[in-house]
């Protein structure tokens, strides 16, 4: 069963004393990171984990993209403790787990591995745009495999070519990009904490 884990970023313990008005004063924004193999079709949110309602993700998140959620004003009269879980493309879902909506600045990740909150140390962000021919190439699939070894991440290029993978621990990485139809190319980025690091690629049609 797919789970989610709750990486909460570095931030001051001040910001957890918020109230959940205060905190939803502006508009509230969250990322979203899909890390299964699974199409997310819904998001579920509730109070007490029995009675949910659902966030807006459209058509669904794909595998290995990460989306910006905002959170409704109307919910401001709630509490910042939610219970949240995945319903998949599959049917399956995914085991809930707590989202404090009062820190802001936590993301959700769905992954395989069970649910977990953990802090996270800074990370680092690379993006790109994947293009053959002066055209951007949608749907490519990025890999990304520490060089010293570990679990890899992954991303999908969008319709325009460009991809972002967010929340990469700073080191090395192997990017292998790959899409139907064209050959695939593997590059070496170094990631570095807090910054975005570039990387394009140029694929060839087979």
């Amino acid at each position: 069963m797919k789970n989610v884990s709750v990486k909460v970023l570095l931030l001051a313990l001040a910001f957890t004393t918020l109230s959940l008005a205060s905190a939803f004063a502006d508009e509230y924004e969250f990322k979203v990171t899909n890390n299964t193999n699974t199409v997310i079709a819904k998001i579920l949110v509730s109070q007490d984990g029995e009675r949910y309602g659902f966030l807006d993700i459209g058509r669904g998140i794909k595998p290995g993209r990460t989306v910006t959620l905002e959170w409704s004003k109307q919910t401001n009269s709630g509490g910042c403790q939610q219970y949240v879980k995945a319903v998949y493309a599959d049917g399956s879902e995914s085991e809930p787990t707590t989202f404090d909506f009062c820190d802001p600045d936590v993301a959700l990740e769905f992954s395989d591995s069970g649910p977990q909150p953990i802090t996270t140390p800074a990370t680092g962000t690379v993006s790109g745009t994947v293009m053959s021919g002066g055209d951007g190439v949608a749907d490519a699939s990025l890999d990304f495999a520490p060089t010293g070894g570990g679990d890899h991440a992954t991303a999908t290029s969008g319709s325009n070519g460009q991809y972002t993978r967010d929340y990469l621990v700073p080191g090395t990485y192997d990017v292998t990009c790959s899409a139907a139809g064209f050959n695939s190319r593997t590059k070496r980025v170094s990631v570095v904490m807090d910054k975005t690091v570039p990387l394009d690629f140029k694929l060839e049609r087979k």
